[in-house]
């Protein structure tokens, strides 16, 4: 396995449903995959705010930066509210097999 980061997809070529499923993605994906979920979901930004109760100029901030800001309870609780949810799996940084 290269060393070098992986490029965040466009959202023309983030991975489907299915393959989330069954495949860990890196982390700085995230954000991107929140993003596109919000939008399959026909949700606009205020709509998510809403059900997070929260303002609708904090969701802008965190897309924005893809979620690069938010805690991981704060975006376990976004992809809730979305329908979804995140699955962290910790494994030891020499495990370059794993993503």
């Amino acid at each position: 396995m290269s060393n070098q980061p992986l490029s965040t997809p466009t959202p023309e070529i983030l991975p489907t449903p299915e393959i989330l499923e069954q495949t860990a993605i890196p982390l700085a994906w995230l954000g991107d995959l929140l993003i596109s979920l919000r939008n399959e979901r026909g949700l606009s930004q205020r709509q998510l705010a809403e059900r997070l109760g929260i303002h609708q100029e904090v969701i802008a901030r965190w897309e924005t930066s893809k979620y690069a800001t938010a805690s991981l309870e704060r975006l376990r609780k976004v992809a809730e509210a979305l329908d979804a949810d995140i699955r962290v799996t910790p494994h030891h940084a020499g495990d370059s097999d794993k993503a």
